[in-house]
């Protein structure tokens, strides 16, 4: 009888733990979902510029049918960036055009270019540098235009291209706000 009794006092404790975990669940605030902004990118056409030579210039393109996080990119171009001659160091400009799939990003992206910034990162200072970038309309970091310094050596390696979307204002930094693209594009100096 007491192991009964002991019995019936376990199953009414786990009835009411669950009642009330139960009422809990009901009370709870629901998750609102991250501001990503409306533009997601999933092709990006490089065009590298020679700058004492601006007819020299050659287009390439990266393209992510289903975007971050899915299948491999389907197309994938190495960017080439020619040594300077007589030991001398190179100098081009790099035009980015981001697009959803033919329909052309650009435009959206620098109307609202206070909260977009596109960051190249992972690759080797040494043998390509980053010069510098565009910027939006309060001086900050935009990304779409950049110049590049091409080494003295041949070199191979990869450029990781991303794309973040603050719902603020974006701080200066390539980690804060959303990622809406992102790419590992292959390089060659030669």
């Amino acid at each position: 009888m007491f192991k009964t009794k002991k019995f019936t006092i376990l199953l009414l404790l786990i009835s009411v733990i669950a009642v009330s975990c139960e009422k809990d669940d009901d009370n709870s605030l629901p998750i609102t979902p991250v501001d990503q902004g409306s533009i997601f990118p999933n092709k990006l056409r490089i065009t590298i510029i020679q700058k004492n030579d601006t007819t020299k210039r050659e287009t390439y393109t990266f393209y992510d049918a289903d975007g971050i996080g899915g299948n491999p990119p389907q197309i994938l171009d190495t960017v080439i960036f020619p040594i300077g001659v007589n030991a001398s160091q190179a100098t081009y400009n790099a035009e980015l055009e981001f697009f959803k799939d033919n329909q052309s990003l650009n435009q959206s992206i620098r109307n609202s270019g206070t909260k977009y910034v596109v960051c190249y990162r992972e690759f080797d200072f040494f043998d390509l540098a980053l010069n510098g970038r565009d910027k939006d309309v309060n001086g900050d970091n935009l990304g779409l235009n950049s110049e590049w310094i091409s080494k003295r050596r041949t070199a191979t390696g990869t450029i990781k291209i991303s794309m973040n979307y603050n719902q603020q204002t974006k701080d200066g930094t390539c980690d804060a706000g959303s990622r809406v693209f992102e790419g590992y594009v292959p390089f060659l100096l030669d």
